[in-house]
């Protein structure tokens, strides 16, 4: 009788055992896996969704117009009325920098002095998101996104086809 335990035990037990000690283990391994590799993504997507759309307590619009052959400041006016995030900014906190003329290298300084009064102002009315609408070329881009890098949380817009399109937040990791 104890050698028909004994050999139950080694010849059935024993190998349910390992397989199940196996499974046990490999499930979470995999469930953790699945989560890093496609979790992560998931809940990157919604988070972007999240930012992307939440209206903030104090939002204010920086309309920056650095083209010279048009304005854009009426058209952001009237298409701000269809924009639902857009819509709900009140007058006063609605900022407008323009240049009358196309920008040269040593224009930056002014650039950027223009920009800090500009921001300074945003931020004395507590702005929380700040939604920016920018005409112009690539490099005074860059300089404006490195100043607003530190800043409140920026959503950024562009004009496609006659609407203003939600492109998110300048960062968001």
């Amino acid at each position: 009788m104890i050698e028909y335990i004994n050999n139950f035990i080694l010849n059935v037990l024993n190998p349910i055992s390992i397989i199940l000690g196996i499974i046990v283990v490999a499930i979470p391994i995999f469930w953790t896996w699945y989560e890093v590799i496609f979790g992560r993504k998931r809940r990157q997507r919604q988070f972007l969704k999240d930012i992307k759309n939440s209206q903030g307590d104090r939002p204010s619009i920086l309309v920056i117009d650095y083209r010279p052959d048009s304005d854009i400041f009426n058209q952001v006016l009237q298409a701000r009325q269809q924009e639902e995030l857009l819509k709900n900014v009140p007058d006063e906190r609605i900022f407008h920098m323009k240049n009358d003329t196309w920008l040269k290298p040593e224009d930056m300084f002014t650039l950027v002095e223009k920009l800090r009064n500009q921001l300074g102002k945003v931020a004395m009315k507590g702005t929380d998101v700040l939604y920016l609408i920018y005409a112009g070329p690539v490099m005074p881009a860059a300089v404006i996104g490195a100043e607003l890098a530190n800043s409140c949380r920026v959503i950024l817009f562009q004009h496609q086809q006659g609407k203003y399109i939600n492109w998110g937040p300048l960062k968001y990791f």
